[in-house]
């Protein structure tokens, strides 16, 4: 029996907001006390608070809704999911979800938004936020995105919708599980010739770094 995303439609994404972060679908059964975007094993929340020291991402270690929401509105994003509806089947990582529809929202939210920068949090296999994006984007607007072989520094590209420009930029995947596949990437293995003492983590927070607005004080 098909089931909708938990709470997709209780956080549109703000008419102000100027960048978004995208997802996939948190896992099903959803267990984690925090009912929110990368609330699960919150490693996004994580490596954003190595990045923003002076923000508030987590209360008693633990990750605080309210904390989250206010670094989002203050740095103009907003956060939703690609994957509206699955299967019902239950699954813990991306390829193993059964998706039936996309999130039928993102036109409406995306179009009445100030969004310029959009990110995403994974880009490979069939489930991951790439392949949703490109998906929707070639259905919804006819677009086809170049592969990421061809993207600028193969990090970001950029595509246009009615006349509205918009920067697509990679993140690697803050999930535990990428640290297996990540060691075996040409821009880990060159920063890691730079920096030869280094780990995932530092990879990725440079990577965020490097993509995501500089701190305000």
């Amino acid at each position: 029996m098909p089931i909708q995303h938990p709470w997709l439609e209780n956080y549109p994404i703000p008419q102000n907001a100027q960048r978004l972060i995208l997802g996939t679908h948190p896992p099903m059964p959803y267990t984690a006390p925090l009912r929110f975007y990368y609330g699960n094993m919150f490693e996004f929340w994580r490596l954003l608070s190595q990045i923003y020291p002076n923000e508030v991402f987590f209360v008693n270690e633990r990750p605080d809704l309210t904390s989250i929401i206010q670094f989002l509105e203050k740095y103009g994003f907003g956060i939703t999911d690609m994957v509206y509806e699955t299967d019902g089947s239950p699954f813990n990582i991306d390829n193993r979800m059964g998706v039936t529809s996309l999130n039928p929202h993102l036109s409406e939210w995306l179009e009445n938004s100030q969004v310029k920068d959009i990110y995403i949090t994974s880009f490979s296999g069939s489930n991951g936020v790439l392949a949703l994006f490109k998906r929707w984007l070639r259905d919804n607007y006819e677009i086809i995105l170049p592969p990421i072989s061809e993207w600028n520094e193969n990090a970001y590209c950029h595509f246009t919708i009615k006349s509205r420009k918009f920067k697509l930029i990679k993140l690697y995947s803050p999930s535990p599980t990428a640290r297996r596949g990540l060691p075996r990437s040409e821009a880990y293995l060159q920063w890691l010739n730079e920096i030869p003492a280094g780990t995932v983590d530092a990879f990725r927070i440079d990577w965020y770094r490097k993509y995501f607005p500089f701190p305000i004080l």
